[in-house]
């Protein structure tokens, strides 16, 4: 957001689409649904989005193989019926 001329709305609004589509948006898309006349601000707003985005995805490392979409899980743990406690 340094030194951009756009709306802070207009920030929180590509903020939000950027993490809330599914499938990604794209910097055509994010100019017609704000209705701003000119592609090449909105074009750079979403690359430093992008930008930053990519900078903190360095910091997660997946192993192996992982592949997720919309989903819920839950963890059992079973209960070890021959358990000792120590007293």
């Amino acid at each position: 957001m340094h030194k951009s001329k756009l709306p802070y709305r207009y920030w929180l609004l590509a903020f939000h689409l950027v993490t809330a589509t599914k499938k990604g948006i794209s910097a055509k898309e994010i100019q017609r649904l704000l209705e701003h006349k000119r592609y090449q601000p909105i074009w750079c707003m979403m690359h430093k989005i992008r930008a930053y985005m990519d900078l903190r995805d360095d910091n997660y490392n997946l192993y192996d193989t992982f592949e997720s979409d919309e989903f819920f899980f839950s963890v059992e743990i079973p209960q070890d019926q021959n358990s000792t406690t120590m007293d």
